[in-house]
């Protein structure tokens, strides 16, 4: 086993790297750096949002902003750059 630490710009294995890139520049920007374990939280998080539940927890962040928790924050993000995407 290697004991040297991990490079943590680099996802672990099973991460998409361009999503995990995303997810640390979001959290970099909002001045709360995540760790690897973070990441693939918000990265399930986000996998979980249907449409409905992206657009409920939007209007709940407008609302009142301290009631949504960090990771579904990221998430929420996440995933509206994902489906303004084109393509």
């Amino acid at each position: 086993m290697d004991a040297r630490p991990r490079d943590s710009s680099r996802p672990p294995h099973g991460m998409d790297p361009d999503r995990a890139a995303l997810v640390r520049a979001f959290a970099a920007l909002r001045g709360r750096p995540v760790d690897d374990t973070e990441v693939r939280a918000v990265l399930e998080r986000a996998d979980g949002f249907g449409r409905e539940e992206l657009n409920t927890l939007w209007r709940r962040h407008e609302r009142a902003p301290h009631t949504v928790d960090y990771r579904s924050q990221l998430a929420l993000v996440l995933r509206f750059v994902e489906l303004g995407r084109p393509g």
